[in-house]
């Protein structure tokens, strides 16, 4: 059984990057500060301010200083923009979208506190962590390679049929290929060679990703206040993952190839991967006076249980025959991802009840998260496990962020800076840097904060399919904008 699956991962992975790998250890492990439009006004600066009912999922100390029960909701309306280059020519494509990106309610508890113990606190609150919605489009003429070199490549290496390594190993590249004569054999004195549709070489590749799907999470969160000094969270997180990625990679056979009547052929592949997870997390604020606190957070790994199905196809169009449609079967596979744990510290400055200052800091190995099998006698997932490790590195995020008051008007602006989660900044780059503004107004029982934030990614490099000795591609240039406004109110209640 575990030979069967190993088969399975490795010709769904092969030379296509499909199954589990550093990228999907980064999905998972790559989260940017989210919560209320006021936090994200200050560059999600919030680890020592606290007392905001939609930001609490970072440090959970804050919920500590809450002092009335209250709800908030915050609402956002994104734009997507992705600009691809591929072989010199340039695409852009964009995806508006609308959600709740957070939400939050609190409340001092009705208990009995002793001595120096001011308050205890409950709140719940629901954060979007990560949003993976998006189109990316591409298209160029290929001078170097087609998609055929890279299923002729995963059925032989000596251009002949062997009995050991047939296209059907290979349910969801190369057999789709077969099945469709893209490869296909003819008899020779050495044995059955194998042969392509098309050998030339100028095809136009036009090649569409889109991606789906959100990591979001619940917090219950308890806080304490020791003193009006010293206050502490603790909270449990419970994780949400849905991630689909659709990908249609087309070959339009150069018109003046004389030498076959192949005319153009599609490959579609499907991934969706869903599932759960648990973490824990724990908070401090110290206010040292009314002019500084300090604040620091420790997030326990996330240990998710997730689920993978895929699915692919494939359509030819020949000219003078009927067209060729095939798909596969469902592919479905289980395990457990474990991502690395997170630290962060903070300091605000408080200047008297005009205005405030915040600085934070994060801290997370991203090459320390696990792939681990579900059940000891499954696959064991130690080459992932290893390129992980390899591939991925130490990230720190900095994040700025002020708040000044005018009376009931507040005016904000913050920055944040997320390092690249990736050794080699020209294998991938997700790093990004965000620029905000908000403002707000605050009656006696109900708030409105109203921020906008645009955010630029690092240049990042993409391979349509991976490159080797014998298949070269260029990289596609990719440069990701995301522009989002927020709208957050709340209520004492």
């Amino acid at each position: 059984m575990k030979k069967l699956i190993t088969l399975i991962l490795v010709g769904f992975s092969s030379l296509l990057g499909v199954a589990q790998n550093e990228t999907d250890a980064v999905n998972l492990s790559f989260q940017s500060v989210s919560g209320s439009a006021r936090s994200m006004a200050m560059g999600g600066a919030n680890i020592a301010s606290g007392a905001d009912l939609g930001a609490f999922n970072v440090n959970p100390a804050g919920l500590a200083l809450i002092r009335n029960k209250g709800v908030s909701f915050t609402a956002e309306f994104s734009n997507r923009t992705i600009d691809t280059k591929f072989y010199e020519n340039k695409k852009s494509s964009f995806k508006p979208k609308l959600n709740i990106s957070s939400a939050g309610f609190g409340s001092p508890m009705d208990v009995q506190t002793s001595g120096l113990w001011k308050n205890v606190n409950f709140g719940v609150s629901y954060n979007r962590l990560t949003s993976f919605y998006g189109i990316e489009r591409s298209s160029g003429i290929n001078s170097q390679s087609s998609l055929l070199d890279v299923f002729f490549d995963q059925v032989t290496d000596d251009g002949y049929f062997h009995i050991n390594n047939h296209p059907n190993d290979y349910a969801f590249t190369a057999g789709l290929a077969w099945d469709a004569f893209l490869i296909d054999t003819i008899d020779t004195d050495q044995g059955f060679a194998y042969v392509k549709a098309f050998d030339s070489k100028n095809q136009n590749q036009e090649i569409e990703t889109i991606t789906s799907g959100s990591n979001d999470e619940v917090n219950i969160t308890f806080g304490g206040n020791h003193n009006n000094k010293l206050y502490i969270g603790g909270s449990v997180g419970i994780a949400m993952y849905d991630y689909t990625k659709t990908e249609s990679i087309t070959e339009n056979v150069n018109s003046s190839d004389t030498l076959t009547n192949l005319k153009h052929f599609t490959y579609n592949r499907d991934l969706q991967t869903t599932g759960g997870g648990v973490n824990l997390k724990l908070g401090l604020i110290y206010r040292a006076n009314d002019f500084f606190r300090i604040g620091g957070y420790f997030h326990s790994p996330t240990y998710y249980n997730l689920e993978d199905k895929w699915s692919s196809s494939i359509s030819a169009s020949y000219e003078g025959f009927e067209d060729f449609n095939y798909e596969s079967n469902n592919g479905l596979y289980n395990y457990n991802y474990l991502t690395p744990l997170k630290a962060g510290a903070g300091v605000t400055f408080l200047f008297n009840k005009m205005g405030l200052l915040s600085v934070d800091y994060d801290y997370i190995d991203y090459g320390m998260g696990r792939f681990k099998s579900v059940s000891q006698n499954s696959y064991d997932f130690s080459s992932e496990n290893t390129l992980v490790k390899n591939a991925l590195t130490k990230g720190s995020n900095l994040r700025l962020g002020t708040e000044w008051r005018f009376g009931k008007f507040y005016t904000r602006s913050g920055f944040a800076y997320y390092s690249n989660a990736y050794k080699d900044n020209q294998t991938a780059n997700n790093g990004f840097q965000t620029t905000t503004f908000g403002i707000g107004l605050k009656g006696n029982n109900a708030f409105m904060d109203l921020t906008f934030t645009g955010t630029k990614h690092n240049t990042n490099h993409t391979y349509l399919y991976n490159p080797t000795g014998q298949i070269e591609i260029q990289a596609t240039e990719i440069n990701q904008y995301d522009f989002n406004l927020m709208l957050s109110v709340g209520f004492k209640l």
